[in-house]
């Protein structure tokens, strides 16, 4: 998954943007700010984000200049959690996938909570 900033306008003076940027996690996270075009930069990781990490990203854009007559307003702020792991692993030879929670491949059948939830809807204990 990748952290994605959209600018309003085409940037030339990519380095004074990049050297705006600041990201932080609560996890340590090894990745890389990547440009797509003029007017897109993704951050990306270079594996998965690590389960249940915050994530903190400033953009000290005010008076950034980031291309000739074009500089930013304002700074910009946002925080968000990745959740826990989910990775679907799926071959094309087999058509199967196989499921990863948190790590683990959870045990096949029927889910523990499938039991509670028909009990309830039947009115059966």
């Amino acid at each position: 998954m990748r952290f994605i900033l959209t600018f309003s306008h085409p940037i030339t003076d990519k380095a004074a943007v990049e050297r705006s940027l600041e990201l932080t996690t609560s996890n340590p996270v090894v990745g890389a700010w990547y440009w797509d075009g003029d007017e897109q930069l993704y951050f990306r990781p270079r594996d998965y984000w690590p389960a249940n990490t915050t994530v903190s990203f400033t953009g000290h854009f005010n008076g950034v200049q980031g291309a000739k007559g074009v500089y930013g307003t304002h700074d910009l702020t946002q925080t968000f959690l990745i959740g826990r792991s989910l990775i679907a692993v799926a071959s094309t030879t087999t058509h199967r996938t196989q499921i990863y929670l948190n790590g683990k491949m959870p045990t096949t059948g029927r889910p523990a909570w499938a039991g509670r939830a028909c009990r309830r809807r039947t009115g059966r204990t």
